[in-house]
């Protein structure tokens, strides 16, 4: 996904969101732009962020081929690649939260992981020091059970893999390119 069609996809968000016509003015009543934003954050995280998505044959078939990919920092590659994935519980929203303990992932395919990698570093500071990925082989259906994805009109096809450890997978390291 190109800059500008994430910018797209954000402003469709917006625009189909039942709080657009919220008066966000400073002349609202007290308090109201504060309330809207985080009704508006709310709608924009349940609707659109959370992975909810079980896989299909053809996702599963891909994953089998490719492997996934975890965008990170090198130092955080290395002990990876040395101790595994320790899932983190989401601060996104309180439905994320109550999923447990996760890891995001991409399907890995060399003609869009560098957009997905500029995609993922968008998303904030310390995201924006990423600079390498781990691509993950080797999954079982024990493995697919534990994944979702984001997907449908708009979505970036994100993976969420629900468990406390990932161990036990052949991994290798991707460079963004420059």
């Amino acid at each position: 996904m190109t800059n500008r069609h994430f910018l797209l996809y954000q402003q469709r968000i917006q625009e189909s969101s039942p709080f657009q016509n919220i008066d966000n003015s400073e002349s609202s009543s007290c308090g109201f732009q504060d309330i809207a934003s985080c009704l508006q954050q709310l709608y924009n995280a349940l609707l659109f962020h959370l992975p909810s998505n079980k896989l299909n044959d053809e996702e599963k078939e891909l994953i089998c081929k490719n492997g996934l990919i975890h965008f990170t920092t090198e130092e955080n590659a290395t002990k990876i690649m040395e101790n595994g994935f320790e899932g983190k519980i989401s601060k996104m929203s309180f439905m994320e939260s109550k999923m447990g303990k996760m890891t995001w992932f991409y399907i890995h395919n060399s003609n869009t992981d560098n957009n997905n990698f500029i995609h993922v570093r968008s998303k904030g500071k310390a995201r924006h020091t990423y600079n390498t990925g781990v691509i993950v082989h080797c999954f079982n259906e024990d493995d697919f059970s534990k994944m979702r994805i984001r997907r449908g009109f708009g979505r970036d096809n994100a993976i969420i893999y629900i468990s406390n450890k990932i161990v036990g997978h052949e991994m290798s390291v991707w460079h963004a390119e420059n």
